[in-house]
């Protein structure tokens, strides 16, 4: 791509936003606007990213009003169960002890509201207690543990039946638990059926495939094909080295297909796009950051986790995804849609590429900040405005800066936040700048703060970067 393209800078005017509602279109906040037309008006270039970072604010002292409304503000980013994943991570070396510290703490969480019953003696918190060697509905044979959280479980096992080794997560026998994954079998059940009737011949929708369902002693049991680590198991495996730009490429691509067939065939929105939710094919893997010269089909990944999934149609307000993960508009309440997936995978391009989280915040008024230094701009108008009417917090000052939070840890982490074009091309030096080039056009549109203007699956796979495959 040429030098020019990166030059061009971002046109958005307050004029480009509405204030009226339109609940079954992309935001509650706006009415998006035909995407050729706006091309034509900004000069032909659309979303083409600046080359260099534009000018940005100094630092600036946070209004009086806020102390006041901090609780509210982190008492709303806890509104729903499945958002209790946050893990606010300040130390990039100990990101391994920050994550299991967080992880236990939300667990405990969880079981302070389990009304469970008195049987929970004999079976703590409602868990799975079969061992090794039991039958799972006299077909399903427990081999080993693969993984486990808050929800239960997850086992391999041996269907006696098809004389194949398969995953089956088997869900703990509590109301909230027992009732996501319902949810969860049903959305996959609607996948499923989307990837038979489109794609019938070799290609795949790059979505866990979910062979059937059933209940065992009071849990609910979902049986899966069997996959590989996540991705934040294989960067713990390599000790949070960054991904190899050919890993990269692939992995990306076949995420963004996922949620590209999630959008535009099952109309389902993923909401939970992060690093443990992609996995590898393959249970043995090469090196991700030294990967061998023919690579094949080495590191082809699927998405999982469908527990919180929704329809397009629905009503979407209300938090989701894991803090480090969130879109903008999540966070000022001005309703989601594709476009928090497309944040997501954004965030999760950049933390393989860094080896490190691109947002590590522990408050919505440091998260905010964090975004305004990576993308080096405001928040367009528009948002700043539908965010003072739909919620009583206030995370703009009257100059359209957000407000940095009071406390010395979050005030320094912001200062030293780089601006993403400074992360991109002063952080890797083993990768030309070709390659730079044109994984920075991805991600900047990705990441742009305005969802109307933020990059659909397809259009980011029509870009340079995913032609070398």
């Amino acid at each position: 791509m040429s030098q020019e393209g990166f030059l061009r800078q971002e046109s958005a005017s307050s004029k480009d936003y509405q204030t009226h509602r339109t609940p079954q279109r992309l935001l509650g906040w706006q009415t998006p606007r035909d995407r050729s037309s706006r091309r034509q008006q900004s000069g032909g270039s659309g979303g083409r990213p600046p080359r260099f970072q534009h000018g940005h604010h100094g630092d600036h002292r946070p209004s009086e009003h806020f102390s006041s409304n901090r609780k509210r503000s982190l008492d709303v980013s806890r509104q729903r169960s499945r958002d209790n994943y946050h893990r606010p991570v300040r130390n990039r070396w100990d990101r391994q002890g920050s994550r299991d510290r967080y992880a236990r703490a939300d667990d405990d969480a969880f079981d302070e509201d389990d009304n469970t019953s008195s049987s929970d003696e004999e079976n703590p918190r409602g868990q799975f207690t079969g061992q090794p060697g039991c039958l799972l509905e006299n077909r399903y044979e427990y081999m080993n543990d693969l993984g486990k959280g808050t929800f239960g479980k997850v086992i391999a096992c041996y269907d006696r039946v098809r004389q194949r080794t398969c995953a089956v997560k088997v869900v703990r026998a509590v109301a909230r638990y027992l009732s996501s994954a319902r949810i969860e079998g049903d959305m996959l059940e609607r996948v499923n059926d989307a990837e038979d009737r489109y794609y019938r011949d070799l290609r795949e929708s790059r979505c866990v495939r979910m062979f059937r369902r059933f209940q065992f002693q009071g849990h609910e049991c979902l049986v899966f094909e069997q996959l590989g680590p996540s991705l934040l198991n294989e960067q713990e495996r390599i000790k949070y080295k960054p991904f190899d730009m050919r890993v990269i490429r692939i992995v990306s691509r076949q995420l963004l297909e996922a949620l590209q067939f999630l959008h535009e065939r099952a109309n389902i929105v993923h909401t939970d796009v992060k690093m443990e939710n992609v996995l590898f094919v393959h249970s043995s893997i090469p090196d991700c950051s030294q990967p061998p010269h023919d690579l094949a089909d080495r590191y082809n990944v699927k998405l999982i986790d469908f527990g919180g999934a929704t329809f397009h149609s629905s009503q979407n307000d209300g938090t989701i995804n894991t803090r480090q993960y969130r879109a903008p508009e999540v966070i000022l309440q001005l309703g989601w849609d594709y476009p928090s997936d497309i944040w997501g995978a954004g965030a999760l391009m950049m933390e393989i590429f860094l080896g490190d989280l691109l947002f590590q915040s522990n408050q919505v008024s440091e998260h905010l900040a964090l975004m305004e230094r990576v993308r080096g701009h405001r928040f367009p108008e528009g948002m700043r405005r539908a965010s003072e009417r739909n919620t009583p917090d206030h995370f703009f000052d009257r100059k359209g800066r957000v407000i940095w939070p009071r406390d010395a840890e979050s005030l320094a982490n912001i200062r030293g936040t780089r601006s993403l074009n400074n992360q991109i091309f002063r952080h890797r030096t083993d990768v030309n700048q070709s390659a730079l080039n044109d994984f920075y056009e991805v991600v900047w549109g990705l990441l742009d703060l305005d969802p109307k203007r933020r990059f659909r699956a397809r259009e980011a796979l029509s870009c340079p970067f995913f032609r070398v495959y």
